[in-house]
């Protein structure tokens, strides 16, 4: 169910790379982290764009079902929360409705150890990727993992790179494993 890799910008390139193709729908709420959009153009998608509400922060919910509900083939949604820059996150019920709608989800926790709702057990279309850059404090280090389902998993080690990871990344990644109670009360 774990893939480990360069960052999660990395995983991030893998996963689009999976699931996006020439004229598939890719869902992404905006503003944004600038990769979403960057990566889903390279791979030949057809970005939509749904605005965030600026006054309240939150990710636009209904936009983007409509967006992934009004795609010919199951769209690719991208969720960040809490988003990077405006901190809004999916409310509660807000995941299983976007994966009943169909559509893969890629669900960027890369501050998620900054909202307290835990990460989602792996189920069909859901791809969540983590990174030990944030609150972990590992950011030089260039550490990242996605959580899915093992079909999913099989699917994208395909298209990984091997020998991506150095060993002292890897090391360093165990050790912050082992301690993650510093980290919690940071």
């Amino acid at each position: 169910n774990v893939l480990v890799g360069n960052g999660s910008n990395e995983l991030l390139m893998v996963a689009m790379a999976t699931l996006v193709a020439p004229g598939r729908r890719v869902v992404i709420p905006t503003p944004t982290f600038p990769l979403y959009e960057k990566l889903a153009t390279i791979f030949g998608g057809e970005v939509v764009c749904v605005d965030i509400d600026p006054r309240s922060g939150t990710l636009p919910l209904r936009a983007m079902l409509g967006a992934a509900l009004d795609s010919p083939e199951p769209a690719v949604v991208v969720a960040c929360s809490p988003n990077n820059p405006t901190g809004g996150v999916l409310g509660s019920g807000d995941l299983e409705a976007l994966l009943a709608s169909g559509a893969f989800v890629l669900l960027d926790r890369a501050y998620g150890e900054f909202w307290d709702d835990g990460p989602p057990r792996p189920v069909d279309r859901l791809v969540t990727l983590s990174t030990f850059s944030k609150a972990w404090g590992l950011a030089s280090l260039r550490i990242g993992w996605l959580e899915s389902t093992p079909v999913l998993c099989a699917e994208m080690r395909k298209v990984k790179l091997p020998y991506n990871l150095n060993v002292f990344s890897q090391e360093a990644a165990l050790v912050a494993i082992e301690n993650e109670t510093l980290m919690q009360a940071r």
